[in-house]
C-alpha cells in the first residue's frame, strides 16, 4: 500500500526525528511538529498526541507558534529545540535543563506555556544552529561559539565538569558562556550522553560519555567532565582528513571527510559502524578513526544520520545505504536483517536500500527548467523543496539558515556559509571558508540529529538533526537527514 507523502500543508526543506516525535521545518518557516505529545514536546499547549488520527494530521493541526521564521529544528527524546531567523531560540518539551530556560518545568504543555508566551532561550548571542540530545541541547552561535545546557553527566556539556546547565536562573546558557573549544564552530550533533562539534580548520571535538570509543580518542575514558578535558584541551579526534559533518547516535559517531568516505566509531552493535563486523572502534589507540580507515559505502557520501543503533548515509547519486539494526524496518531493505555486521554486508555490498532511484522525474546532475512540471511524489533530490514548475538544480543543498530561495543552484557537497543569501548560480567550493560560521551542507542533525539526535532520541540532527546541519550540520539542513537512536 502506497500511503504518499505526509499530509504537511507545504513543503519540507528539513526535518528531525526524535524518539517519540518528529518534526518538519516547511520553505515557509513555519514548523510542523507530530508523535507523542506528552510533556508538550511538540510545543501546541496541550500534551494531545498529534498525526495518530485524521482528525489531528499535521496539515490540519498547522504551525507551532513560534512568531517568526524557523531556520533550524532539533529533536531529543521529549523535547523540541527551534532556532529562528532573527537568531533566537525556542526550546519545548521535557524541562530538566536542557530547555534552558532556568528552571525544569515543562514548557510546551499548557496554552500558558505555549514557545511564545515563555518567550526565547536567554543566549547572549543570535543561533544559526541547534542539537538535540536526550537530556541536552547544543547551540552554535554565529561568533563560532557553542552553548551547551541540560544534564551535565560525563562530561556531555564540556564545561570541565558535571553539573547540570540551563536548570536554574544562575545557569542560564547566557551567564555559563560557551564551551571552550579551542577554535570556531561550524556543526554540532548530540548523541544520547555525547556531543561532537565540527570546527571551521575540518578537525572535530567529543566530550562526554567515553564508553565504546563512541568520541574517537583511542580509550573509553569520558571528556569534559573535569578542567583538564575540557575540548580544548583534549584536542582533535585522529580522523586521517579534514571533516565536513558530523552525526552522533546513542553510542557512536559518523563523521564525513572532504574527501566523501567516513568514518564510525563507537560501539559496533549489529553492525552499525558499517564495517562488517560488530567490533568497537575509537576504544583502543589502534581503532583511532584515522586507523581504521573509512567504511565502505560504494560511493561518496554527501549527508549522514545517527540513530540508537543504526545509520543512514546519503550518498552523491542520491542513492542512500542503511546499516544497523534492521529490527522492525529500520533500514528499509524490506527484511529486519542486521546489515553492516559481516564482511558479505557492509554498505558496498549491500547497496541501496529497495526501489530508492525509482521514479526520479530526472537524473541526478540534471536540472528541472523553468515551468516543468514535477508531479507529486517523484524524486528530485532527498531534503529538496521544489514548488511545480520552478526550476530547481537537483541535489541542492542548503546549510541550515541560509537563505536561498527555491530556483537557487546550489549544487550538493557545495558550501554556503550560514546567513549568507547566495545569488543564483553562485558556488562556493567544499572547504573554502567565508568567516567565522561558515558552514558545510550535509556533507551534515538536525538534525539531524538528529540527532539524538539520538540516544534514545537522539536527533538530530542535524538539523541529528542532528541533523549534520543542514549542515552539513546536524541537525537542521537541507537536504536534512536526522534519525531518532
Amino acid at each position: 500500500m502506497d500511503l504518499g507523502a505526509v499530509p504537511l500543508g507545504g513543503l519540507a526543506k528539513a526535518v528531525a526525528a526524535g524518539t517519540y516525535h518528529s518534526v518538519v521545518l516547511l520553505v515557509d518557516g513555519s514548523v510542523r511538529t507530530f508523535g507523542y505529545g506528552a510533556n508538550g514536546m511538540l510545543g501546541y499547549g496541550s500534551t494531545t498526541n498529534v498525526g495518530n488520527k485524521a482528525t489531528t494530521l499535521p496539515s490540519a493541526q498547522g504551525g507551532v507558534g513560534l512568531g517568526g521564521e524557523a531556520v533550524a529544528v532539533a529533536a531529543g527524546t521529549s523535547h523540541t529545540v527551534v532556532a529562528m531567523a532573527d537568531g533566537k531560540v525556542f526550546a519545548f518539551g521535557k524541562g530538566g535543563g536542557q530547555l534552558g530556560y532556568g528552571s525544569t518545568d515543562d514548557i510546551g504543555d499548557t496554552t500558558d506555556t505555549l514557545p511564545l508566551t515563555v518567550g526565547p532561550v536567554s543566549l547572549g548571542g543570535n543561533a544559526v544552529a541547534v542539537a538535540a540530545g536526550t537530556y541536552h541541547s547544543l547551540v552554535l552561535l554565529d561568533n563560532g561559539s557553542v552553548l551547551a545546557f541540560g544534564y551535565g553527566t560525563y562530561g556531555r556539556l564540556g564545561y570541565g565538569d558535571t553539573l547540570t546547565v540551563g536548570d536554574t536562573s544562575q545557569t542560564l546558557p547566557s551567564m555559563q558562556g560557551p564551551v571552550s573549544l579551542g577554535g570556531n564552530a561550524v556543526a554540532v550533533a548530540a548523541g544520547e550522553e555525547h556531543s561532537v562539534v565540527l570546527l571551521e580548520d575540518g578537525t572535530i571535538r567529543a566530550f562526554g560519555n567515553g564508553g565504546s570509543g563512541r568520541l574517537g580518542y583511542g580509550d573509553t575514558s569520558n571528556v569534559g567532565d573535569t578542567s583538564g578535558t575540557v575540548p580544548s584541551e583534549q584536542g582533535p579526534v585522529s580522523l586521517g582528513g579534514k571533516a565536513v559533518a558530523v552525526a552522533a547516535g546513542e553510542e557512536h559517531s559518523l563523521v564525513i571527510l572532504e574527501d566523501g568516505t567516513i568514518r564510525a566509531f563507537g560501539n559496533s552493535g549489529s553492525g552499525r559502524l558499517g564495517y562488517g563486523d560488530t567490533s568497537n572502534v575509537g576504544d583502543t589507540s589502534g581503532t583511532v578513526p584515522s586507523e581504521q580507515g573509512p567504511v565502505s559505502l560504494g560511493g561518496n557520501a554527501v549527508a549522514v544520520a545517527a540513530g540508537d543503533y543504526h545509520c543512514v548515509v546519503m550518498l552523491e547519486d542520491g542513492t542512500a545505504r542503511a546499516f544497523g539494526q534492521g529490527a522492525s524496518g529500520r533500514l528499509g531493505y524490506g527484511e529486519t536483517t542486521d546489515v553492516g555486521d559481516t564482511p558479505e554486508t557492509v554498505p558496498s555490498e549491500k547497496g541501496p536500500a529497495v526501489g530508492e532511484a525509482e521514479g526520479l522525474a530526472v537524473d541526478v546532475g540534471e536540472a528541472v527548467e523553468e515551468g516543468e512540471a514535477v508531479e507529486l511524489g517523484e524524486a528530485v533530490a532527498v531534503g529538496d523543496a521544489v514548488a511545480v514548475g520552478e526550476a530547481v538544480a537537483v541535489g541542492e543543498a542548503v546549510a541550515v539558515g541560509v537563505a536561498v530561495e527555491v530556483g537557487d543552484a546550489v549544487e550538493v557537497g557545495e558550501a554556503v556559509a550560514v546567513g549568507v543569501a547566495e545569488e543564483v548560480g553562485e558556488a562556493v567550493e567544499v572547504g573554502e571558508t567565508e568567516g567565522v560560521g561558515d558552514a558545510l551542507v550535509v556533507a551534515d542533525d538536525e538534525g539531524v540529529a538528529d540527532g539524538e539526535g539520538d540516544g534514545d532520541g537522539v536527533g538530530d540532527g542535524a538539523t541529528n538533526g542532528t541533523t549534520p546541519l543542514s549542515d552539513g550540520r546536524f541537525p537542521g539542513v537541507s537536504p536534512t537527514l536526522a534519525v531518532s537512536p
